[in-house]
């Protein structure tokens, strides 16, 4: 007998009030949100068809922390009973949002906002699941789109497709929506915008679908728009993105596959991504160079960024804290054959490709920037040139510098999870 399955949708909005600092752009800017170009929502999905409901929900935000999650997990525990494994939280990574994650020099938290959002998830999960309906049937699609985004190390390859799934029941069509790019079109601007996914979205609710959106690894890769003039993307550009990105969902409709969705399971490890760091010595010099740069330059943003940082590893380091390897979340979600893999960093999208070879016959919806953030993912070539994701970027998330190769041992972690979860089902 064939397991029933019941789906349901809800979103609510998580718009900021004006004058929030934004996420996001550079140093120390005290960026700050003047007008709302477009709602910021949280969207939710259940997916019940076992004895508990696989929930998703996708925010409009640059990313959130550790301790953030693990609160929402508790609660939503406590109230309905939901294993953390089968709660996944993820933000599109939005750089016109509020801070909604403990970057350092990038913007800083607002507690009421980050109260408010707690509260707005633990309503969208019990909107979410009181409005479950029964499914016939659930297709599944792989379309390529026009491009919109480019590599901006100048070595990856962007990934053309837009993928996902629609559950199809009493009068409604429900799922999850994928493309990978860098939501950063309209670069330092001062309007709250959900950038490229939020007009992607309402284009597709335009036409009756209801569907939430997770961007795939895109650690490297940056909208179209930018690659002669970075941060010169328009509203027009938001629009036309969405709309090529929706064309592509209904091409992808018109011969989607009909999907399995008999099986459930859901599996939540801690993957490694190797790090270092300078020695005590050196960070010592590196400290004493940016107090004697800041004394010249007192608004240089990168020298109060690069103190900032080794003060912090330097403090871990007196506490005990600070070992040589760091955690991610992977969080696998399979239903069918159908799988959905979050993970907890900046995913570059040539790593994002090695997951995706391992499983030629899965149809796999990967995810970054999910649950409690860490930072960037970068592969070998990355590390190799210092580039920014390797060498700068680390700073401004206050962690370690990656390895060489950490990425892809990052990678090999995650397939071997979702083969797990796979044999599992």
């Amino acid at each position: 007998m064939k397991e029933a399955v019941r789906v349901g949708f809800a979103q609510l909005d998580i718009s900021p009030r004006l004058g929030e600092e934004m996420a996001g752009y550079g140093f120390y800017l005290n960026r700050r949100g003047l007008r709302h170009l477009d709602p910021l929502k949280a969207r939710a999905i259940s997916i019940f068809a076992s004895d508990h409901p696989l929930i998703i929900v996708q925010m409009d935000l640059i990313g959130l922390s550790k301790s953030f999650v693990k609160r929402v997990r508790e609660r939503a525990g406590r109230e309905w009973g939901i294993p953390n494994s089968c709660l996944l939280l993820h933000c599109t990574h939005t750089h016109s949002g509020p801070v909604s994650f403990p970057y350092l020099g990038c913007g800083r938290l607002s507690e009421d906002y980050l109260k408010e959002l707690e509260e707005t998830i633990l309503v969208l999960i019990e909107n979410v699941l009181d409005g479950m309906r029964h499914v016939e049937s659930c297709v599944r699609f792989q379309e390529p789109c026009r491009p919109i985004a480019y590599a901006r190390t100048g070595l990856g390859v962007p990934d053309p497709y837009v993928r996902g799934f629609f559950f199809i029941g009493e009068g409604t069509r429900t799922g999850i929506v994928t493309h990978a790019c860098h939501p950063v079109v309209l670069g330092k601007n001062d309007a709250f915008s959900a950038d490229y996914p939020g007009c992607f979205l309402e284009e597709l609710n335009a036409y009756g679908l209801k569907a939430l959106f997770l961007n795939e690894p895109s650690g490297d890769l940056d909208p179209l728009s930018h690659a002669c003039s970075w941060g010169c993307g328009t509203e027009q550009t938001l629009r036309i993105y969405g709309r090529d990105l929706a064309a592509a969902v209904f091409r992808g409709l018109e011969m989607a596959e009909v999907a399995s969705i008999q099986g459930v399971r859901a599996e939540s490890v801690d993957c490694v991504l190797d790090g270092w760091v300078p020695d005590r010595d050196q960070l010592n010099r590196e400290l004493d160079e940016a107090s004697l740069q800041l004394k010249e330059k007192p608004f240089s943003g990168k020298a109060q960024l690069n103190a900032d940082w080794i003060q912090g590893l330097l403090s871990r380091a007196e506490r005990g804290e600070l070992g040589e390897e760091m955690k991610l979340e992977t969080q696998v979600l399979c239903l069918g054959d159908l799988s959905i893999v979050g993970m907890s960093g900046e995913v570059f999208s040539s790593l994002g490709r090695r997951i995706r070879q391992a499983f030629p016959k899965r149809f796999l919806l990967l995810a970054g920037t999910c649950n409690g953030l860490l930072g960037y993912v970068p592969d070998q070539r990355d590390v190799e040139v210092e580039g920014y994701a390797s060498a700068l970027a680390p700073r401004i998330y206050g962690m370690l510098l990656p390895r060489p190769g950490a990425g892809e041992r990052f990678a090999d972690q995650v397939i071997e999870v979702i083969r797990h979860c796979e044999i599992s089902t």
